[in-house]
């Protein structure tokens, strides 16, 4: 087609302003519903913050943690144990036994930010990394591996908690107690699983290389297992 046919053919040759794509007309208010959603998710976050911060806020949710564990009281003790000031408390107040054994709750929403609690627990904490053997926590978070291993956000949260426990000072005890409990054929199942997620698989690779770290028999073990060489690398 010549350049005189390709003008008549488009009209002769000037440009069709309704081809232009248009904004859509409600714009300003999809955009107003954004700021509205950011600035009520700011207040909300500032709340959570003020009612974490109260005095007696601690030892309130572990007494209901205790007497009845619910997914806003899992999540409340989540969001403090990210300070490390709340996380020395929490070893004041023998908060871990009853925070391990949250985790073997059959919901999910309130295994998932109990896992969450316990690894930033673990996080530069050798006293508290120190009981947990003693507070069942390598049983606990195989068992809650195995129960929700169809739910990624568990997934990742027990895979994380397992791989900062088995750090640290005296780490080779925890290791062997979580081996014991299963975790080298648990993890690598949940890898072989989440193999399509990298988030949940990455945090099971994760786990399995903290375990095994620095021990022969541990890696071994892994491998016969069916891990691949590699994860453990």
């Amino acid at each position: 087609m010549g350049a005189e046919s390709t003008r008549r053919f488009h009209g002769g040759g000037r440009p069709h302003m309704a081809q232009a794509p248009l904004p859509p007309r409600d714009a300003p208010n999809i955009q107003q519903q954004s700021k509205r959603k950011n600035e009520q998710r700011r207040r909300r976050r500032q709340e959570l913050r003020a009612q974490d911060d109260a005095e007696g806020a601690l030892d309130e949710a572990l007494q209901r943690l205790i007497t009845g564990p619910s997914a806003d009281v899992a999540r409340a003790l989540a969001r403090m144990f990210a300070d490390p000031k709340r996380r020395i408390e929490c070893g004041q107040r023998c908060a871990l036994p009853p925070l391990v054994a949250a985790c073997l709750s059959v919901d999910a929403e309130v295994a998932a930010p109990c896992c969450l609690a316990l690894a930033r627990l673990f996080t530069g904490a050798a006293e508290l990394q120190a009981q947990a053997v003693e507070a069942g926590c390598p049983q606990a978070l195989v068992t809650c591996l195995q129960t929700h291993s169809e739910t990624s956000l568990v997934v990742v949260a027990s895979c994380r908690a397992l791989e900062r426990m088995a750090v640290g000072v005296g780490a080779a005890a925890r290791r062997d107690a979580a081996a014991e409990a299963g975790a080298l054929p648990t993890l690598v199942s949940a890898v072989r699983r989440w193999v399509a997620d990298e988030s949940a698989s990455a945090a099971c690779r994760a786990a399995l290389r903290s375990l095994t770290r620095d021990s022969g028999r541990l890696q071994e073990a892994a491998v016969r297992a069916g891990a691949d060489l590699q994860w453990l690398l």
